[in-house]
């Protein structure tokens, strides 16, 4: 607002629309010299207020402060000796500025802590899937040793196998044999009985 007001154009408007001594009642011929009128007072610039008020605009335009802006247009326009409002404007601005410095902060921890939070359950996490990582090699190389002893075991199963089918038929085949041979001895020792 101050800028547009204080503005090249904005004067030159002023100058235009408002004749010298209509408004303010003086006549341009009461001051022996024309003048022009502006809604800034030019001649109180070296008073401390006109000063404060302009130290406090150019932070307020630095900074791109509304507040300081604010606080700038409440200097300029107390009358001398009239700050108590200014004074208590800039304590709550001291105020106001202190709460967000402390609301600051307070986010500041809340990311830190949500910061480790999350580091931490990210190296807890990297740490369980290494471990588990680890398991499952140590469980794949169990099951191949486990899956070869199968091997060789069905394979030695296999060879007992064929070795007592072997055992079995040649056992039948004594038995056989051997029955036979009773069986002939049996009839031999009949028709020996029977010729008697």
């Amino acid at each position: 607002a101050l800028e547009i007001l204080t503005s090249d154009e904005a004067r030159e408007l002023f100058a235009s629309a408002i004749k010298a001594g209509k408004e303010t009642g003086m006549d341009s011929r009461d001051t022996g010299r024309d003048i022009a009128p502006s809604l800034l007072q030019l001649d109180n610039e070296g008073t401390p207020s006109a000063r404060a008020y302009a130290a406090m605009k150019s932070a307020a335009k630095d900074s791109r402060s509304f507040r300081l802006a604010a606080l700038a247009l409440e200097v300029r326009s107390a009358k001398a000796g009239h700050f108590e409002k200014v004074l208590m404007a800039i304590d709550n601005m001291i105020g106001m500025l202190k709460k967000e410095d402390d609301a600051d902060i307070a986010k500041r921890d809340q990311c830190k802590d949500e910061y480790l939070d999350i580091e931490s359950t990210s190296k807890d996490l990297e740490w369980k899937i290494e471990k588990n990582e680890a398991k499952i090699d140590k469980l794949t190389k169990l099951i191949q040793l486990r899956t070869e002893q199968l091997a060789k075991t069905v394979e030695q199963i296999n060879e007992v196998e064929a070795h007592m089918r072997a055992i079995t038929d040649e056992l039948n085949a004594e038995n056989a044999a051997f029955l036979k041979a009773k069986e002939e001895d049996q009839q031999s020792i009949d028709l020996l009985m029977a010729a008697r």
